[in-house]
């Protein structure tokens, strides 16, 4: 940094009255002629590096004290310090915001994830009220099965029972004329009358075993 030469010739003059030293003894001290000496302190010639060495060395001062540009430094530094924190400011406010945003989009997260828990949860409900269903439907048509297969069997009983009554005709043996030897007319009404009986039975099964236990009485 530049330092003009009656900015240096101020701060030796208030650093000889600080140490307590004439130009005579500080020329002595440094090896710089009492002339030169003369001429810093009077703004007259800017010392060489060589010499402003000499000079901080014997006054005990740090070159950029006896420069005066220390000052300069401090308020470089002072401007630095107060860029870098306005910077950082601006991070942490941007950081902020973001981290908002996040907790945002986080919160929004967990209640979408929250909500498909719940529907999860409402499917499998349904899931195994389905499952029971089948499972009575699967129970109740096995036995609508097994009630049906025994419905056939006892119709089939029923038609050989009428089969065998057809055999015996008044004119095969028309000397049986015994009282348990019905007629033709009177059988036919027994068996449709067990038949009805039957289904009578079973129609509380279904309308649909109903419908084939009907069917099958009337083949």
């Amino acid at each position: 940094m530049a330092t003009s030469n009656a900015h240096l010739a101020a701060r030796l003059g208030a650093l000889l009255a600080e140490r307590g030293l004439t130009q005579a003894e500080l020329a002595r001290r440094t090896g710089i002629g009492s002339a030169n000496i003369n001429k810093f302190v009077h703004a007259k010639r800017r010392p060489n590096a060589w010499e402003i060495g000499a000079l901080a060395y014997v006054l005990e001062v740090e070159l950029l004290d006896l420069l005066g540009v220390a000052d300069e430094v401090a308020d470089g530094v002072a401007e630095e310090v107060a860029r870098l924190t306005d910077e950082l400011a601006r991070q942490l406010d941007e950081a902020a915001r973001a981290a908002d945003r996040h907790a945002r989009e986080l919160a929004a997260a967990n209640q979408a994830r929250s909500a498909l828990r719940d529907e999860l949860t409402t499917l499998e409900s349904q899931l195994r009220v389905a499952d029971r269903a089948r499972a009575s439907a699967d129970a109740q048509a096995k036995r609508l099965r097994t009630e049906l297969e025994a419905a056939k069997e006892r119709i089939a009983k029923l038609e050989s029972v009428d089969k065998g009554y057809a055999r015996y005709q008044p004119t095969v043996m028309p000397q049986w004329n015994q009282s348990w030897l019905v007629s033709e007319e009177a059988q036919e009404f027994e068996l449709a009358r067990a038949k009805a009986k039957l289904i009578g039975q079973i129609a509380g099964t279904g309308v649909e075993l109903f419908a084939l236990l009907y069917a099958s009485s009337r083949r």
